[in-house]
C-alpha cells in the first residue's frame, strides 16, 4: 500500500488541512489504523523584502511526520482538528480530502476530538 500524506499548513498562525496528492489506496484502508498510514505535512512559508536590492526572497521549511505524532502533542492535535472540521467545501472537493475522511475522523474520535462542526 502506498502511504498517504496529509498537510497541515500553517501560514502566519492560520492552519488548513489539505494534501498533496490522492492515494486512491487510502480510502480501501481500515480505519483503525490511520496513524500508521498518514502523515502530516506541515509548512512554514515566507516572503521577505531584502533591504539593500529591494528583491523578494520566498522561503519553504516543510515538516513531514506520522499522524500518530499528534497524539502527544493536544495543540497541535486539537489545531489538526480544527483545520480538518472547517475545510470548505471547495477546498475539500479540490484536495479530495473525503478520500482521508474515515480514517481520520476514526483517528480523531480515538483522541476524544469531533470532526464535524456541531458533533458533540
Amino acid at each position: 500500500m502506498r502511504t498517504a500524506f496529509v498537510s497541515l499548513i500553517a501560514l502566519a498562525g492560520l492552519a488548513t488541512a489539505a494534501h498533496a496528492q490522492p492515494a486512491p489506496e487510502a480510502a480501501a484502508a481500515p480505519a483503525a489504523a490511520p496513524a500508521a498510514e498518514l502523515f502530516v505535512r506541515v509548512e512554514r512559508q515566507t516572503l521577505r523584502r531584502l533591504p539593500r536590492t529591494g528583491g523578494a526572497l520566498f522561503t519553504i521549511r516543510v515538516w513531514l511526520s506520522p499522524l500518530d505524532d499528534l497524539a502527544g502533542d493536544p495543540p497541535r492535535l486539537a489545531a489538526f482538528a480544527r483545520a480538518w472540521r472547517e475545510a470548505t467545501a471547495d477546498f475539500r472537493a479540490y484536495k479530495h480530502l473525503e478520500l482521508y475522511d474515515e480514517l481520520v475522523a476514526g483517528f480523531l474520535h480515538a483522541h476524544g476530538l469531533r470532526t464535524q462542526p456541531g458533533e458533540p
